[in-house]
């Protein structure tokens, strides 16, 4: 599961006045946090704009037979 915010693009957010930092990406995906951000976000995510959306399954990649 990833954390993605409903509205904000590229940024980095500052949690707890310098304690802790949210990095998000050009599409609204957390890319980087420290713990304290990480226990913020797990208490406070519904009323900041966060939510929990689940990874895209991975695509894997066909081998080609040995002949």
């Amino acid at each position: 599961m990833r954390w993605q915010h409903d509205t904000l693009r590229a940024c980095t957010l500052d949690v707890g006045s310098g304690r802790g930092s949210i990095k998000v990406d050009s599409d609204g995906f957390v890319v980087e946090m420290n713990e304290y951000a990480e226990h913020a976000l797990a208490q406070w995510a519904d009323a900041i704009g966060f939510k929990q959306v689940a990874d895209a399954p991975r695509r894997q990649r066909k081998r080609k037979r040995a002949e």
